[in-house]
């Protein structure tokens, strides 16, 4: 299990690596299907402001990696940041760029992220890439690995 999950992971640090040549070539992939059906689950859960539709389109041993944030282990330290999140009233969209099956029950996704959510200054607005892995299960797609990242610039750290 260690191994496959090693496996998954190097296969999506390459996608990551290779994001902007795979916005150029999206062939459909035959989990195309299921991971587009998760992304609209996942969006409307989230829009809708509720924690657990979207973290039922999570396996039970999730790892979320957001930029400049600790990794997130399993639903309970996700529900957390989500609560979190979910307090500024964001509105997320999601465009897949890439889908790649490692095997009939497990895949690979690229995409483009933006989020819009609400500030003491007004509204903000963010941009990035994600990549997850994903398994197929009985009621459909999960996520087991998400990682992000952001378009906006890196801010140089303080000597």
């Amino acid at each position: 299990m260690q191994f496959k999950k090693s496996l998954m992971f190097t296969a999506a640090l390459s996608l990551i690596l290779a994001g902007p040549a795979l916005g150029q070539y999206h062939e459909k992939d035959p989990a195309d299907a299921g991971i587009q059906k998760l992304l609209g689950a996942y969006m409307t859960a989230y829009n809708g402001g509720s924690i657990d539709e979207t973290l039922a389109l999570y396996a039970d041993d999730a790892m979320v990696m957001y930029e400049g944030l600790p990794a997130l282990e399993g639903k309970d330290a996700i529900r957390v940041q989500m609560a979190e999140a979910l307090a500024n009233s964001p509105m997320l969209e999601l465009e897949s760029m890439a889908t790649q099956s490692i095997d009939e029950n497990t895949a690979l996704n690229m995409g483009h992220f933006g989020i819009s959510f609400e500030t003491p200054a007004g509204m903000e607005k963010r941009s990035g890439y994600w990549m997850s892995v994903n398994v197929k299960t009985d009621t459909g797609w999960r996520i087991v690995h998400l990682i992000t990242n952001s378009d906006m610039p890196m801010v140089p750290a303080d000597m």
